[in-house]
């Protein structure tokens, strides 16, 4: 009984990863960004990136196709504008970019990009300016 139980779970498990897997996959974005910019706390090079979810959905990974470098950061969900393509928004604080909000126009998905102090900060000193970068799948 409890082998069965067992592989039943295995099975189960296994189902679930697939799953989660491919829609990580049906939600990733090729952009190529042409500045560098943070994510979080991490600078990142101008170039071209993978942008997906992770997680449960509340974490946005980029991940670097030039330097195969990848960076995590919390998000929460964001206003998702009907009838637009897939793009990335940064706010630029004179000529330093962070990444605030990436849009899936195939899932509908918005996801804001939590601030960091260091963005409070430079927030205090420039008044925000947003830039939209765009994404392609």
């Amino acid at each position: 009984m409890t082998k069965r139980v067992f592989r039943i779970l295995s099975v189960l498990s296994m189902f679930l990863i697939l799953v989660a897997a491919a829609s990580a996959q049906s939600h990733a974005l090729t952009v190529d960004i042409p500045f560098d910019f943070h994510v979080g706390n991490t600078l990142l090079n101008r170039g071209n990136y993978i942008v997906s979810l992770a997680g449960n959905g509340q974490i946005v990974q980029m991940s670097s196709k030039d330097t195969r470098k990848a960076v995590l950061s919390m998000s929460q969900g964001g206003f998702a504008p009907n009838g637009r393509k897939s793009f990335l928004m940064f706010s630029r604080y004179g000529d330093v970019y962070f990444l605030s909000q990436v849009y899936w126009a195939d899932s509908g998905i918005a996801r804001d990009v939590l601030k960091t102090k260091a963005e409070l900060g430079y927030a205090k000193n420039f008044s925000g300016v947003r830039k939209i970068a765009g994404a392609a799948k």
